[in-house]
């Protein structure tokens, strides 16, 4: 059953999409920083360096920011 009305659910819907979009981007951005600092460090244990372990964050939230802009709002 549905609590609230459909114009309500809607305005939610758009600003849940919102915040999803504004976290994902801070998460590129950060994650792209990070990237660069991971460049110049080298794991001594196993020999390569941190990029390719913190590049996971900046693709995996790219990837989503790209979700939440393919995907329709409506049900």
């Amino acid at each position: 059953s549905k609590k609230l009305p459909t114009r309500a659910q809607g305005v939610i819907r758009v600003i849940c999409r919102l915040l999803s979009l504004f976290f994902t981007g801070i998460l590129v951005y950060y994650g792209v920083h990070l990237c660069i600092i991971g460049a110049r460090m080298e794991s001594p244990a196993i020999g390569i360096r941190y990029l390719w372990v913190y590049l996971s964050v900046p693709v995996g939230a790219g990837l989503l920011f790209l979700l939440f802009l393919a995907t329709p709002l409506k049900k």
